[in-house]
C-alpha cells in the first residue's frame, strides 16, 4: 500500500495536519473571490491552488485513516495467531 505513504503516523497528526490543508485551502478560496485584483486570471489561478489544497487536505485524511486501520490489522493479526500447543 504505497499510495498511503503520504498519510501521517497517527489520527491525530493526520486530522491536524488536514484541517491547516483545509484552512489554507479556505484562505485561498476567499482571498480569490475578495482581494484577489481580476488581472491576468489571478482569481482563477489563487482558486485553482486552494482547491488543489483542498484535495491534497481530503487525501492525506484519507491515507492517514487507511495507513492506521493497516496497522491495526496487522497487530490484530499478529496477535491472533500465535500457534496454540
Amino acid at each position: 500500500m504505497k499510495f498511503v505513504a503520504l498519510g501521517c503516523k497517527s489520527l491525530r497528526d493526520g486530522i491536524l495536519v488536514s484541517s491547516v490543508f483545509f484552512l489554507a485551502s479556505l484562505t485561498l478560496l476567499l482571498s480569490a473571490r475578495y482581494l484577489v485584483p481580476t488581472i491576468w486570471h489571478l482569481p482563477k489561478i489563487v482558486s485553482g491552488m486552494g482547491i488543489v489544497l483542498l484535495l491534497f487536505a481530503l487525501f492525506i485524511l484519507i491515507s492517514t485513516y487507511l495507513s492506521a486501520q493497516a496497522r491495526r490489522r496487522k497487530e490484530w493479526q499478529e496477535k491472533n495467531s500465535k500457534p496454540m500447543h
